[in-house]
């Protein structure tokens, strides 16, 4: 299928989606605490990109396909690649805090 000049978007909302309801029908729930190394998680990876994808592109390491993106751009990187990069900081963050809590459950000291 082609979405034209929603392709990258397309991708990205199909896959972090596709993990993110994985975490809603696993049972698993995060405190509310515990949401915000979430959101700095995501901040975090997001302030990371501005520099390091920009030097790419400059360098033109890679480039977009002009047929696949909206042509948005925000200090460099296509407005994608910031969807992109928080969803996939989002979903391994909740990831991580569902296995570290996983894991003080099993030990003999643990919750």
């Amino acid at each position: 299928m082609n979405f034209g000049i929603y392709s990258y978007t397309v991708t990205i909302v199909v896959f972090v989606g596709f993990a993110l309801l994985l975490y809603f029908f696993s049972g698993s729930r995060i405190e509310p605490r515990d949401w915000k190394i979430v959101w700095r998680v995501i901040l975090l990876n997001i302030l990371l990109t501005i520099p390091g994808e920009g030097l790419l592109l400059k360098w033109k390491v890679y480039l977009y396909d002009a047929q696949k993106t909206l042509h948005v751009t925000f200090l460099g990187p296509e407005i994608e690649t910031y969807f992109y990069i928080a969803g996939v900081a989002l979903v391994i963050a909740l990831a991580t805090i569902i296995y570290a809590r996983r894991e003080d459950e099993k030990s003999p000291g643990g919750k």
